[in-house]
């Protein structure tokens, strides 16, 4: 059994930021072994869920800023608005949607009173996102 495992270690994709593992080692040389074809982070703990690397420097990850309005008329004229940045995969309604180009807005419309289930699969480091939009009788 291994005692005073005194140097902790993250170890993530540098093109992404993404942490592929973390860990302790007793030694720098043990340490940095365990880099392994990705990048190491030596004196650094991380949660691999909630962080990313930017910039060399261990972050959190970003959410999407949201829809501007989670109720609307069913009037297919007022719209719910959500900015997503390209890579992103919208699925509604058994449809999946791709923003190709640029950051854009996604507009939301109904012409029925109900409640729309609408999940958001942005590229990483966001996370995804599932928004229900109500849409009342005008």
């Amino acid at each position: 059994m291994i005692d005073n495992l005194e140097i902790p270690w993250i170890v993530y994709d540098p093109a992404s930021g993404r942490i592929l593992r973390t860990g302790r080692s007793q030694t720098e040389e043990r340490a940095l072994a365990q880099a392994d074809g990705g990048a190491i982070i030596l004196g650094a703990t991380a949660d691999d869920v909630n962080e990313y690397v930017l910039d060399g420097e261990i972050v959190p990850r970003p959410t999407l800023a949201g829809f501007d309005k989670l109720t609307i008329l069913a009037d297919d004229e007022d719209v719910a608005t959500i900015t997503l940045p390209v890579g992103t995969q919208v699925q509604f309604d058994g449809q999946t949607y791709e923003i190709a180009e640029g950051d854009q807005d996604f507009e939301f419309a109904a012409d029925v009173a109900g409640s729309y289930t609408i999940k958001i699969f942005p590229p990483w480091p966001y996370y995804d996102a599932t928004y229900t939009i109500e849409a009342t009788e005008p």
